[in-house]
């Protein structure tokens, strides 16, 4: 044998060899796997988002009703006064946040638990005018169901929520369902930009404000507040409702029950902003002194009822930032200037920041 001969036949032994070992290894893992097959495998399930029903049988129970009294003497009648809207149990000690406007003016709060049970009510404050927001105390036997609260933040138009509230005065709880519309509005009520909403196409009712918002998983992103029904010229406006989110829920009300009040800087006025002629007839915003508080920096300034504010701190007032935003900006101890007309006179008046007290 020459060796050539030698060599082929040793390189056939060793292709011989390779293949044997790689198909002894495949039988080899093959049989392995056979082995092992009667060990438990792990099963992954595809865990169900809640449903509509599940999530508010849930959540009602942090929902509740409130219904303020209020009497007056009109000549020799007494006229009584009754206001239903919707309240959330924040905390299963009895503290609950609502709306400001819920509870405004009244004698005498009463709150309904989704059980039936009737409770006195206490105010403990509010965040008016900044925010309609405010918080009350029931007294319970037992611990009560508090909600669950979300992370406005986290929520993204489009994302499909729940509202939970008492609807039309008498029915006790109603849901509807919607989706989120807008995140991070803003919008005018009571002479200020109510900042950082939560829009929604769902249907609110009267009754429904101080109501829940919640997302799919059954936790609060929001209480409900108000609802445009028109554009102000007239026209009819359908699926825009506005909740305060429960980021700023969760700050205002937390302060509210620590405190009794939100640290707000405070000069002792009332106000409301107005439309005026200018010299040459060029219309703009201003805020007009309703009332100046005789405990207030204002009446040590000089600020006198029917000034009009133009300005603070050289910004102007304006339908973009009302007076009530700009000085939402300042901090207690700040002193502020104000541009201010009284009977054509121009004047800037420096006015000491304080803190709201409760």
């Amino acid at each position: 044998m020459s060796w050539r001969q030698a060599s082929l036949l040793t390189l056939a032994f060793a292709v011989v060899g390779l293949a044997a070992g790689a198909l002894g290894g495949l039988l080899a893992a093959r049989a392995l796997d056979e082995d092992d097959s009667d060990e438990p495998q792990p099963v992954v399930e595809d865990i169900a988002p809640p449903t509509v029903a599940e999530v508010v049988e849930q959540a009602s129970r942090a929902v509740v009703t409130i219904i303020g009294q209020s009497s007056r003497v009109e000549g020799e009648a007494v006229v009584e006064t009754v206001n239903v809207g919707s309240g959330v149990i924040l905390r299963d000690d009895g503290f609950i946040v609502t709306n400001e406007h819920v509870i405004a003016g009244a004698d005498r709060l009463t709150v309904v638990l989704a059980s039936g049970d009737e409770l006195a009510a206490t105010v403990i404050g509010d965040d008016r005018p900044f925010n309609d927001l405010a918080v009350i105390k029931v007294a319970h036997a037992s611990p009560l169901t508090a909600v669950a609260v979300g992370d406005s933040d986290q929520i993204e138009p489009g994302q499909s929520v729940i509202a939970l509230g008492q609807s039309l005065r008498n029915l006790p709880l109603s849901v509807s369902t919607g989706v989120v519309s807008g995140v991070h509005r803003q919008f005018f009520k009571d002479n200020v930009f109510m900042e950082d909403l939560v829009q929604t196409d769902a249907a609110i009712n009267q009754g429904n404000s101080g109501g829940a918002l919640l997302n799919g998983r059954g936790e609060l992103i929001g209480i409900l507040t108000t609802v445009v029904r028109d554009t102000g010229n007239g026209d009819s406006v359908e699926g825009i409702a506005f909740a305060i989110s429960s980021r700023t829920v969760a700050d205002v009300a937390f302060q509210l029950i620590a405190s009794g009040s939100v640290r707000r800087p405070w000069i002792g006025v009332e106000t409301q902003e107005v439309t005026i002629q200018q010299a040459d007839g060029v219309p703009r915003q201003a805020t007009v002194v309703m009332a100046v508080d005789p405990n207030g920096p204002a009446v040590a300034a000089g600020l006198l009822v029917g000034d009009l504010i133009l300005s603070i701190e050289g910004d102007e007032v304006s339908e973009e930032s009302p007076f009530l935003n700009l000085l939402k900006e300042l901090r207690a101890g700040d002193s502020a200037t104000l541009g201010v007309a009284r009977n054509a006179e121009a004047l800037s008046i420096e006015v000491d920041v304080v803190e709201r007290s409760p």
